[in-house]
């Protein structure tokens, strides 16, 4: 868990990610679960060894594929337990 300083309400999800510190505790491996808001952060979690998960994002026009459905559900199953441990906190 981190507990970075706290941020102004223009920061970005990327700005804020970077400047909390949270990328240099990184270690090979660690699985980073985000919004679309932290697409933009995949490069420098990927330099620090960590991976980056994020469910597909529908584009205009078009439906899921069956494979972004069923990556979807998985991360979205998976991401109910981490907000439950944050929920608890």
């Amino acid at each position: 868990m981190l507990i970075s300083q706290a941020f102004g309400g223009r920061s970005t999800d990327t700005e804020t990610t970077v400047r909390s510190g949270l990328l240099e505790l990184l270690e090979p491996g660690d699985i980073i679960l985000a919004d679309k808001g932290f697409s933009s952060t995949k490069t420098d979690i990927e330099k620090h060894g960590g991976i980056l998960v994020m469910p597909p994002f529908k584009q205009r026009g078009r439906q899921f594929f069956t494979r972004e459905n069923l990556s979807g559900y998985q991360i979205a199953s998976v991401r109910i337990h981490v907000e439950r441990c944050i929920a608890r906190l």
